[in-house]
């Protein structure tokens, strides 16, 4: 695979990792949690923590049953010309394949490690990355063969 011609990835590739976004707001809502259960037990500290535990071993639980019974994996290829995006989950898949000419606008997240396309015809397509050298070596690549954002 050469930056010059292609890139292509597939995300996940842990099966069952938390997403940044994803770990970032579990934790701000454990925070919360943390807060408001110490408050309302009059200031008792083991109790707030415990039930702020509870919370993200239940939260972790619920994600890992709930990603390995829906098995979700989507595969980018972008060549000079186009973007062939294929996703799947473990009853269907469908494929999609967007001109890169008709690719309007793009956006890449590089905290949290994804972004979207917008095509002329005002559709969306979001990406999602497994590293932030995944995304730069992206990023180069979209920048080389479409015309700079508006």
């Amino acid at each position: 695979m050469t930056a010059t011609s292609k890139v292509s990835w597939k995300f996940p590739r842990q099966k069952l990792a938390l997403l940044k976004i994803e770990a970032f707001f579990v934790g701000l809502l454990a925070l919360f949690i943390l807060l408001f259960s110490y408050f309302q037990l009059d200031g008792q500290v083991l109790w707030a923590i415990l039930l702020a535990l509870v919370f993200i071993i239940f939260y972790v639980l619920v994600a890992y049953i709930t990603k390995s019974v829906r098995q979700n994996e989507e595969q980018y290829h972008f060549t000079k010309t186009h973007l062939e995006h294929t996703s799947k989950t473990k009853n269907r898949a469908s494929k999609l394949k967007v001109p890169l000419k008709h690719i309007v606008k793009h956006k890449l997240d590089r905290f949290f490690l994804g972004g979207y396309l917008v095509t002329k015809q005002g559709k969306k397509h979001l990406l999602y990355f497994n590293t932030r050298q995944e995304l730069e070596r992206f990023g180069k690549f979209i920048s080389k063969y479409t015309k700079p954002n508006a």
